[in-house]
Formats: C-alpha cells, sequence, structure tokens
C-alpha cells in the first residue's frame, strides 16, 4: 500500500501565508499615515518616521519567527516526500 499523498499546499504553509497577509495591513498603514505627514514642514525627517520604523518591526519581526517556524514544519514533511 502507497503512502497517502501530502497536500499540495501543507497547512502550516497555507496559516503561514494568511498571517503574512494580516501583518502586512499595519505596515500598509502606517506607511500611508507616514506619507501624508512627510508632507509636512518636517518632511521624512519627522518623528512620525521613528513611529512608523517601529509599527513596521513588530509586525516584521512576527513574520520572520513565523517562518521559522514553518520551516521547522518543512522538514518532516521533506523526509516524508523523500520516502
Amino acid at each position: 500500500m502507497a503512502p497517502p499523498e501530502l497536500p499540495r499546499e501543507l497547512p502550516h504553509r497555507v496559516l503561514d501565508e494568511i498571517l503574512d497577509s494580516l501583518f502586512e495591513i499595519p505596515k500598509r498603514v502606517s506607511e500611508e499615515i507616514s506619507s501624508a505627514l512627510d508632507k509636512g514642514p518636517l518632511g521624512r525627517a519627522g518623528p512620525h518616521r521613528v513611529v512608523d520604523a517601529i509599527v513596521k518591526a513588530i509586525p516584521s519581526a512576527i513574520q520572520t519567527l513565523g517562518e521559522g517556524v514553518a520551516k521547522a514544519l518543512d522538514t518532516p514533511t521533506e523526509i516524508i516526500k523523500k520516502r
């Protein structure tokens, strides 16, 4: 009896893509707000850009952590695929 085939998209990868998409939202919103504030007297040198960098760093860090977890979960599935 042949081993069952793995799904085309592994569940942890689907979840990773969904979460990545969700974490892109605050980064986009922050950029839009910062771009609007760039038109002020301080331009891109204003303190809003510091806040923008922090707002973007937090979701980026979570996305990087999520990718690490997804890669760790890929390892067992790669072993199964090779058999």
